[in-house]
This record gives C-alpha cells, structure tokens and sequence, in this order.
C-alpha cells in the first residue's frame, strides 16, 4: 500500500490505469469514472461510516477553523461569512449545473464533471447544535486510532464556535 499526499496524482494514476484500488473523494471520483471505463465504485466511505455511526456522528471531510481570539474580535464579520458560507453550499447543492459553470469559469474544474460530481460530494454546513452533536463523536474515533490526530486531546466544548 502506498500513500498519496495529492488526490490530484492519485485520480491521475487511476485514469492511467497505473493503480488498481485507490481511496478517493469527490470530485476526484466522477473524473476517474469519466474517464477510465474499467474504474467502479467499491464502497461509499460517507454510506460506510453512516452504517458503523449509526448517526451518532459524521464522517466530517472539512471544516473552518479560526483562533479563539479572531473570532472574539471579529464576530460580526465571521457571524456574515458563515452566513454566506451557508447560502453557497445552499446554493452549490440546490443549483449543480450552474455551481458546475462557475466551477469551470473560476479555474476549478470542467463544469461537466462537477455538474456530475457535485450530488455526490455530501457538501454540507454544520454550525450550533448540530455541529456540537455530530463531530465530537467524529474526532472520538480518530483519537482512538490516534491522539496525535487531533492534538493530543479532544476538545472542550468551547472548541464549538457559537453565535
């Protein structure tokens, strides 16, 4: 087994049939699938942890993270990004085909992969209660595997940004 820092290079080797299996996320599946007719999907690994989790948590891919003290002096002007932050995954989700070309005109990616691609990231937004609910369960399970991976310790709940 080997590791691939980049799922770019990974996707890549995949279309050029230089490796068999490989652990990949959206949108780095539907080119592969697009463009290797022999690559299949084995395993959802979001259907896979929804199984195991029993939605007690979720599998969690990304996230914002600020510094206590930006937040405390910034709070109007985080409380309007994540507003905003919320309207684009909002719209990104209800809106594919035209997320798909803005995607293609900002340098992202060829707007028919993404239109295929997008139902299937699982792009969400998590904030207040439903965040405090889900991830720490999430970064439970990645401690037992590894404490260094969330440094060291689990997080207070003061970790959970509110506004």
């Amino acid at each position: 087994m080997e590791y691939e820092a980049e799922h770019a290079e990974l996707a890549s080797m995949m279309i050029a049939g230089k490796v068999k299996i490989a652990v990949l996320p959206e949108p780095f599946v539907t080119q592969v699938l697009s463009k290797n007719s022999t690559a299949k999907i084995a395993l959802n690994l979001t259907d896979e942890w929804n199984k195991a989790a029993k939605k007690q948590s979720v599998l969690t891919m990304g996230c914002l993270i600020v510094r206590k003290k930006f937040a405390q002096e910034n709070k109007s002007a985080l409380d309007s990004f994540l507003a905003d932050y919320k309207s684009s995954a909002d719209y990104v989700n209800s809106n594919p085909g035209k997320a798909a070309v803005l995607s293609q005109q900002f340098g992202m990616m060829d707007s028919a992969v993404a239109e295929k691609a997008i139902p299937n990231c699982a792009i969400v937004y998590m904030d207040g209660t439903e965040m405090k609910e889900k991830i720490p369960e999430f970064l439970n399970v990645l401690y037992q595997a590894n404490p260094k991976s969330v440094g060291g310790k689990l997080p207070a709940d003061d970790f959970y940004y509110q506004k």
